[in-house]
């Protein structure tokens, strides 16, 4: 099972801040990063769904001056990369609800993130409190993520995704067995981007005029993954956009999001609907 130890340190931080700051001028593995940042990498995250003990855990990569932050439930993935005061190389994956609440318990603008890969703990603290979580997994049960999508890409201000997607997404069907209808269609073509969604009853369509490149497709958008799309889109002004055959990457500032595609075919909506505009 994993542990957690917490212990009050106020009488030794000072002495806790001046260790830390030597780890770090030696290339230690202690790294400074600011807490509301790390809880806005937590909250990126979805739902697991499948029990297994390390879906449940997010991996944190420290790696020159720059922490890697990776989550996935197999069906979706989230990579974060942002850089932190410290050096040194270390890399566990740790459980993501431990993790959410040992960092909700400090106070300070600023913590301490102390992973030691041989022992599998990771120690966070804010100079008054410290946490210890145990029984960490090494980095090598931790499924590997797909890379960055080497191919064109299109870039779209996220007030338009952000209300193309709103605009269609009452219409999506909550009928998991039909797949194809799970999720919402979104289509690029040179001049316009569509957003669809249907239950087999009643449809949804949203196309917005819009000069894109001559690179076009189109992929469903997984329903489950639709939430965690829209908490990114909340948080930059341009999102970027990249498809393989095999996934659909959203990119945004520091945070690549990665959903896996199923080969399904969405309904041939306009041969049997007239869309005038």
């Amino acid at each position: 099972n994993n542990m957690i130890d917490i212990s009050s340190i106020d009488s030794l931080s000072a002495k806790e801040g001046a260790n830390i700051k030597q780890k770090i001028s030696r290339g230690g593995k202690t790294m400074l990063i600011a807490r509301k940042k790390l809880l806005k990498m937590i909250e990126l995250t979805g739902k697991n769904g499948k029990y297994l003990p390390i879906l449940e855990s997010v991996l944190l990569e420290q790696k020159n001056g720059n922490l890697c932050f990776q989550w996935t439930n197999l069906s979706e993935t989230i990579e974060i990369n942002e850089p932190i005061e410290g050096n040194g190389n270390r890399i566990l994956a740790v459980p993501l609800k431990i993790l959410k609440e040992s960092v909700q318990m400090l106070k300070e603008d600023e913590i301490n993130i102390d992973i030691d890969d041989n022992l599998g703990r990771v120690k966070v603290s804010d100079g008054k409190i410290e946490s210890t979580i145990k029984n960490c997994f090494p980095a090598e049960e931790f499924p590997v993520l797909p890379k960055k999508i080497e191919t064109e890409e299109e870039e779209v201000k996220t007030s338009i995704f952000l209300e193309g997607l709103k605009k269609v997404l009452f219409a999506q069907s909550t009928d998991t067995i039909r797949s194809n209808l799970y999720g919402v269609c979104i289509e690029f073509a040179e001049r316009d981007l569509t957003f669809t969604a249907t239950t087999g009853q009643h449809l949804a369509n949203w196309t917005l005029p819009i000069r894109l490149s001559e690179h076009q497709f189109q992929f469903i958008l997984p329903s489950q993954g639709i939430g965690m799309l829209l908490k990114l889109l909340a948080r930059g002004s341009h999102v970027k956009i990249r498809r393989s055959k095999e996934f659909v990457q959203f990119e945004l500032d520091n945070v690549l999001e990665t959903f896996h595609l199923d080969d399904l075919s969405f309904p041939k909506w306009r041969d049997l609907v007239s869309v005038d505009g």
